[in-house]
């Protein structure tokens, strides 16, 4: 017969398997905390379950936020939060923060920057991106040179489609 203890080490065991099995990793980091604090403050089961699940869910849109912000290719990560909108009198700001909201993406309408070198096209174009990754969108980063150069050395490669191909399942 076992003892007790030796059952409870070994249903941690499992349970740490299991969790790692269904690829849970911030429910198998926090699920012994959070079951000593709802212990102690006399939560019901479903409350100690819920706060788990939120804690992993919370985590895995951390996770994919900076998925979609590394597969960006971003060269800085700059937000609007810090362009100065007075320095450009013929930006309208208002339309810039509407931009912010995504949903020309989902419309599949273009945005178009131009203007003179140094203001702050790329600034204004890194900032859209940026929020539309924290709209859930995948997002890649090019300069028109860049990409230009992109194509061309998969065209010699005769990889051509399969590039055209990962650029067009990109939200922006």
């Amino acid at each position: 017969m076992t003892k007790p203890a030796d059952n409870s080490n070994h249903e941690h065991m499992l349970l740490r398997t299991n969790l790692k099995l269904l690829r849970l990793p911030t429910i198998s980091s926090e699920f012994e905390k959070l079951a000593r604090e709802a212990a102690a403050a006399n939560q019901s089961f479903e409350q100690y379950l819920l706060r788990l699940a939120e804690l992993e869910v919370a985590a895995r849109q951390t996770n994919a936020l900076k998925t979609r912000i590394k597969n960006a290719t971003f060269p800085v990560i700059k937000d609007l939060d810090n362009f100065d909108f007075s320095a450009i009198a013929s930006l309208n700001k208002q339309k810039v923060l509407e931009l912010t909201r995504s949903g020309w993406i989902d419309e599949h309408f273009n945005a178009c920057l131009v203007g003179n070198s140094g203001t702050g096209k790329t600034h204004v174009a890194l900032g859209l991106s940026l929020a539309a990754c924290r709209a859930g969108k995948r997002v890649r980063f090019f300069t028109a040179a860049s990409l230009v150069n992109q194509l061309e050395i998969a065209q010699k490669q005769y990889q051509l489609e399969r590039v055209l191909g990962k650029l067009d399942k990109g939200d922006l």
